[in-house]
């Protein structure tokens, strides 16, 4: 009987010292590198997770993987976020971050919401016409970001960084076909070194929709009150819409000169 027992001892000994190394094996295995985020929206380059603020990025490649082609895309990709774009000649758009904006539709009225282009502050509704191509980075810092980009941003603000020029000839092209609504797109950049300390990059791109995510199948018909009119009323005037067209272009100059100054 103690023979069983000192085996019965021996084997959960040596379970539980599978198990230890096991998890500690486990533990090793799974422990993989984070990759850092940088944010520059606060004029300099520092972590994202030594930012005192509620801050979200988007990088290059999550942009092109939806397929963000313009400012009102990134309210669809962001929590909190809701930039959407208005018509009837109002401000241009009504801009919100954590419920915090502005529906007023007078064309006058600032955004609460600022949209920072390449350090160039923007708080007018119309600014969600700018499109998104070639860029760097786009981060969204919960408001009031008073501090660094003044009073005009309680809400917060969506800093957009473009591709800056580099020290080296290069660019890209690229092109594509949407199938839904039957769309073409092609785009591209260049960066050309004029100096040692001056270069310019140019970029652009061109889109056109064919066909379109809505159908208006409206046929011709006689006029309902013949009596009084004698015409007939169309119908629509496309079957698949809004067949869009639009084309976008960028210059960027940057001097960067051995001082303690640089100009873009």
């Amino acid at each position: 009987m103690l023979h069983a027992n000192t085996r019965r001892r021996a084997l959960l000994c040596g379970a539980a010292l599978t198990l230890l190394l096991g998890g500690d094996a486990l533990a090793q295995t799974a422990n993989t590198s984070v990759e850092e985020v940088v944010v520059t929206a606060r004029k300099r380059e520092e972590r994202l997770v030594d930012v005192p603020v509620a801050a979200t990025v988007m990088d290059t490649r999550r942009v092109d993987q939806y397929a963000s082609t313009d400012i009102t895309s990134i309210g669809q990709q962001m929590v909190g976020v809701s930039l959407v774009r208005q018509g009837q000649g109002g401000s241009g758009a009504a801009l919100s971050i954590r419920g915090v904006g502005n529906l007023a539709g007078d064309y006058g009225t600032e955004q609460p919401v600022a949209i920072v282009v390449d350090g160039m502050s923007l708080t007018r509704g119309h600014a969600v016409d700018i499109g998104l191509f070639d860029l760097d980075s786009v981060q969204v810092l919960k408001g009031p970001q008073a501090l660094f980009f003044g009073k005009n941003s309680p809400a917060g603000v969506v800093a957009i960084s473009t591709t800056n020029p580099g020290h080296e000839f290069g660019g890209y092209v690229r092109a594509g076909h949407e199938f839904k609504t039957d769309t073409n797109f092609a785009e591209g950049a260049v960066s050309v070194p004029l100096a040692p300390t001056l270069a310019v990059r140019i970029a652009g791109r061109y889109s056109k929709m064919s066909g379109g995510y809505a159908y208006n199948d409206s046929r011709a018909m006689p006029d309902p009150f013949p009596g009084e009119n004698t015409f007939i009323l169309p119908g629509a005037a496309y079957t698949e819409g809004p067949g869009t067209k639009y084309g976008i272009a960028r210059g960027t100059v940057a001097w960067t000169p051995p001082e303690a100054f640089d100009a873009t």
